[in-house]
């Protein structure tokens, strides 16, 4: 009677692991919803502007002017001419090591 009852019990088991939860179709659309939206928002708002950004990098564009290709003359133009390139260049590392050494550990810290 014990084997029978065990035999029983590892039957019930096994059907209550292989019970899979289905997602109902109103489920599945609020979830792609859920995901969708704030998916497209980022590639509107932040992945577009940043590849036009690099884009307009290699062009002469002034804004209504037809744009021309230049190539990587403006980055020639940035590190070899330009006067506030590089003392810009150092003005950002110098805030970079100030946000990572100072702002940073201050700011995991304040939660003790």
């Amino acid at each position: 009677m014990a084997v029978q009852a065990s035999g029983r019990a590892a039957t019930v088991r096994a059907h209550r692991r292989r019970r899979v939860r289905r997602l109902t179709r109103r489920d599945r659309v609020i979830l792609a919803l859920m995901i969708g939206i704030p998916i497209l928002l980022d590639l509107a708002m932040i992945w577009g502007p940043a590849i036009a950004t690099i884009f307009l990098s290699f062009t002469n564009s002034s804004g209504a002017a037809p744009v021309k290709y230049v190539g990587t003359k403006n980055y020639h133009f940035m590190t070899h001419i330009d006067p506030q390139f590089w003392p810009a260049v150092r003005h950002n590392i110098i805030w970079l090591l100030v946000f990572l050494l100072v702002a940073t550990p201050f700011g995991c810290c304040s939660r003790w």
